[in-house]
């Protein structure tokens, strides 16, 4: 309780708390964000991750793509490279292509 005229200063630990718990209701997580924890969470069942992959890519940005595929090469390409490479390769988005432009 804050008595004579002295200041409230909360804790280092209160104010980080209240900067987060704030911080989400102006910034959103982005759609990347979301699809990328979706895909960490489904990827012990490879047919759903095979899914969940195919909806993100209809639910991302074209400029989120390229981001998106480099991330999910570093994250499973060692166990999921055939199903990265049959999705991305089949992806009709607006990934760059040599000599065109």
């Amino acid at each position: 309780m804050v008595t004579n005229g002295e200041q409230f200063k909360p804790s280092r630990a209160a104010a980080s708390n209240l900067f987060i718990s704030l911080s989400f209701l102006h910034f959103p997580p982005k759609m990347l964000d979301y699809v990328k924890l979706i895909l960490m969470k489904v990827s012990f069942n490879r047919a759903l991750f095979e899914k969940e992959l195919r909806k993100a890519l209809k639910m991302l940005m074209p400029a989120e793509v390229p981001d998106f595929r480099s991330w999910c090469y570093q994250q499973f390409a060692r166990i999921y490279r055939t199903i990265l490479k049959r999705v991305f390769g089949n992806f009709q988005g607006e990934f760059p292509v040599a000599g065109v432009g």
